[in-house]
């Protein structure tokens, strides 16, 4: 059970920090890496020293948990609020997968 709260706090953490992001009007482009380095550090304070979550998880966990009710079409989201949201789900996918400068890998 703490595990699955862990997992389900970190989706939490990464809503927060996209929503934030976009609030302070920050381009997925400039605002993805530093996203994914909160929940590098995020993953290892949950399970230090394991090669447990990762930041890919928890945004796969995201894409489930969060992304679909704020891109539904009946989503109290306005459109820039969607379009900000599918951007930096692009962005997270492409630097969590290892794609681009600065890529950030499972620790392990």
């Amino acid at each position: 059970m703490c595990r699955a709260g862990a997992d389900l706090q970190l989706t939490r953490l990464l809503q927060a920090l996209v929503t934030a992001a976009l609030d302070a009007g920050t381009e997925s482009g400039e605002g993805v890496a530093r996203i994914a380095e909160v929940l590098r550090v995020a993953c290892d304070l949950v399970e230090p020293g394991r090669a447990g979550i990762t930041p890919a998880d928890v945004h796969r966990m995201w894409r489930v948990a969060h992304l679909p009710a704020i891109l539904r079409p009946a989503s109290d989201a306005p459109e820039w609020g969607k379009a900000g949201f599918r951007a930096y789900d692009a962005e997270l996918e492409r630097l969590l997968r290892g794609e681009g400068p600065a890529a950030i890998r499972a620790c392990v």
